[in-house]
């Protein structure tokens, strides 16, 4: 049996080996005894300090740390630590004391000059800042952080090529930097690029390329300045709108175009959010399909790639284009073609993919499951439509129900998101693992939560998960435990299916409706609820419920459509109830045909959302059976009846937007401002509401 250290210097030594083991409890307690031992031991003050500031208790780290510092006045790293303590607890001049003081002691030490830039980000003075990260550049020309801090403080002062340069440079030196990789696809959501020079051209294209054949990136975020590459490239906005008159495949620049690489990926990873390219990929299709029956094999052989990439984007947008009486008549004949071919008909499966799900034909899934293909392209089809999709059917038997589905209203959504399981999507932003409290006053920024209970391991509830794209955004929780809801099995397979993807293992799915939640008779530290509230009969019941569910100082995201920034959608949605058409997907492709046809104004501002791109998501923006709106007034009413705390928007841009007009510390909570906020910029909340806000 050891005997117990008995001199500081052995405690010190045991105290250090289990904090670098994570056995906090144990070093914890080595460190008091040391402290005991000896007070003044500055080693001693300075680990347990550091101890604490990874447990987040701060003011015991901040006199710990204090301390170590007055026994030893250069103790360069207990000064870096405080200052980051003293950024925690909001105190952020007297943070950058700390990192000042460093410097002092040592005038090449870079951290101290990246912290100081990161201080002065938070407090808004952008230029003193990006001169901070600069100098820690100019000292180490490697050093990844500061080119990304910097990144970000580019980007808020609006200089977004250089912005772009500097998150560039962090993935020449490391490819695989998830921050700068994030930070640089969100920043193409902000942004269009302009005057493409050849050089910019060059540039952008290796690095689209380089985004695009990521599996951990959300491609939607690039996809617009992609497009607006390849169109520029290709020279599409000079081919005659009236594609009718044209046969595509003859023009040398659309040759290029369904042969090049990044094209490719974006039809394999992308929704084709435009309304041109969209004409363009039908007349193409439709020559394909006419040209295998024209025997023109070759020319098809050798736009394979390209053939079987339209095949994968046709059924993610659910076959949303029109097809022609002409393609029809056409289609028999391919269907009948692969049944009786005793061969595997690779190049014809896939054209008829892009029409219909080739797990539609008959006996091609028995046929499929004998055959190997040497096609990657092939292989990667044939996963997408039929692997996955068997895969979803096997996980929704599995799935279980709190309780029977009995409300009319529930009744009637659940309906829908059976057939259109919604969003439709491939991939999202890798994240790091981070605290709760600081996911979240990241979100809410320049807001800021004070949050009592440590929030270790907390209990989590998604209510509405959907397919799961909210999950994964909610998943960089560290160790949570998240229980996800959804009133539909067909999108809860989805979801459970990529949350196997990606080997998330702190999820688990159960099929509720929210009115049932009592039923669970569980409380949960943080509830997330995004665009799930205003489908219901009575949205304000729904939210007393999760209410019910939140513990005391709890945590709560809720996301509700706008009334304001919906009045186009209002208009076109009562038209689409006047006409009483029957909802299903061949009404929805002809009433979408009609939209874009059309000029009128309401029109053209849906044709400019994502949503219009797939089946499932325009049958959720413009043909659901439930939709309520709100004003901020309202929710104001809702969050004080509730005895809840507003807490932030989760938009920075927008919050940034509105703190230059409303300047007081306390005005960004003033509901009543956003209101008049919004009245005079009626598209700001063109998604949604998304807010935080606190049990009192």
């Amino acid at each position: 049996m050891n005997k117990s250290p008995k001199s500081a210097n052995e405690i010190l030594v045991l105290a250090k080996e289990n904090h670098q083991k994570n056995n906090f409890k144990l070093a914890k307690s080595l460190y008091e005894e040391l402290l005991r031992k000896d007070h003044k031991n500055s080693e001693g003050l300075f680990y347990f300090g550091t101890l604490c500031l990874q447990l987040r208790e701060y003011e015991k780290s901040k006199e710990l740390l204090n301390k170590a510092i007055k026994v030893n006045p250069n103790y360069v790293e207990a000064y870096n630590n405080l200052g980051n303590v003293l950024n925690q607890l909001g105190e952020l001049e007297n943070s950058k004391e700390c990192f000042k003081k460093i410097i002092e002691i040592d005038p090449n030490n870079t951290h101290a000059y990246n912290n100081l830039g990161i201080l002065h980000h938070k407090l808004k003075e952008l230029e003193q800042a990006a001169k901070f990260c600069k100098k820690a550049i100019d000292i180490d020309s490697k050093f990844l952080e500061a080119y990304n801090n910097l990144g970000n403080i580019l980007n808020e002062l609006g200089d977004f090529q250089n912005s772009i340069k500097s998150y560039t440079k962090v993935i020449e030196i490391n490819p695989n930097h998830i921050n700068a990789i994030n930070n640089l696809s969100i920043l193409f959501t902000r942004i269009q690029i302009k005057d493409l020079t050849k050089t910019n051209i060059i540039f952008f294209r290796k690095l689209f390329l380089f985004l695009y054949k990521r599996n951990d990136i959300d491609h939607s975020y690039i996809f617009s300045n992609a497009k607006l590459l390849i169109f520029t490239i290709y020279d599409l906005k000079k081919i005659d709108p009236d594609l009718k008159k044209i046969d595509l495949l003859k023009l040398q620049s659309i040759k290029d175009l369904i042969k090049d690489e990044l094209f490719i990926l974006m039809l394999k990873k992308s929704l084709m959010k435009d309304v041109f390219l969209e004409k363009i990929l039908t007349k193409i299709r439709y020559e394909i399909l006419v040209n295998l029956f024209k025997k023109k094999r070759e020319f098809l052989n050798k736009n394979s790639k390209f053939i079987f990439a339209l095949s994968e984007n046709c059924f993610f947008n659910e076959y949303i284009f029109i097809t022609t009486s002409k393609e029809k008549n056409f289609l028999i004949r391919l269907k009948d073609l692969i049944k009786k071919s005793k061969e595997i008909l690779e190049l014809e499966i896939g054209i008829l993919g892009s029409y219909i799900p080739i797990g539609s034909i008959e006996n091609i899934k028995k046929k499929l499951e004998r055959f190997e293909s040497k096609n990657s392209e092939f292989n990667s089809l044939y996963k997408v439509q039929i692997i996955e999709v068997e895969e979803e059917k096997k996980i929704s038997y599995s799935i279980k129900s709190l309780a029977r589905i009995s409300n009319d209203i529930s009744d009637r959504v659940q309906k829908q998101y059976e057939e259109n399981p919604y969003p439709r999507w491939r991939y999202i932003n890798k994240r790091n693992f981070m605290h709760s409290v600081d996911v979240i006053n990241n979100q809410i920024r320049p807001n800021r939560i004070k949050f009592d209970d440590k929030l270790n391991r907390p209990n989590i509830l998604i209510a509405g998960c959907g397919t799961g794209k909210h999950i994964f955004l909610s998943a960089n929780y560290a160790d949570s435990n998240i229980l996800a809801i959804d009133i539909s099995k067909s999108s809860i397979a989805y979801a459970k299916r990529k949350a196997n993807e990606l080997g998330a293992s702190n999820l688990k799915f159960l099929h509720s409706d929210i009115l049932d939640l009592k039923k669970l008779n569980k409380k949960f530290n943080i509830i997330e609820s995004v665009g799930v509230l205003h489908h219901m009969e009575e949205p304000l019941l729904g939210w007393k419920i999760l209410n019910g569910c939140l513990k005391e100082n709890g945590l709560m995201m809720i996301g509700l459509y706008s009334d304001i920034a919906r009045q186009h959608i209002k208009i076109i949605r009562s038209e689409i109830q006047k006409s009483k058409i029957k909802i299903d997907n061949k009404t929805i492709k002809k009433f979408r045909d009609k939209i874009i046809k059309s000029n009128i104004n309401e029109y053209k501002i849906i044709k400019e959302s994502t949503d219009f791109y797939s089946l499932s998501n325009l049958r959720d923006l413009l043909f659901h059976s439930k939709e309520h709106r709100f004003t901020l007034s309202e929710i104001k009413n809702f969050i004080k009846n509730l005895y809840l705390k507003f807490c932030g928007f989760e938009n920075f841009d927008l919050t940034n937007r509105f703190t230059k007009k409303y300047k007081l510390e306390n005005d960004i909570y003033n509901l009543d401002l956003w209101n008049k906020f919004e009245i005079e910029n009626p598209r700001a909340f063109a998604g949604m509401y998304q807010f935080w806000c606190q049990k009192n």
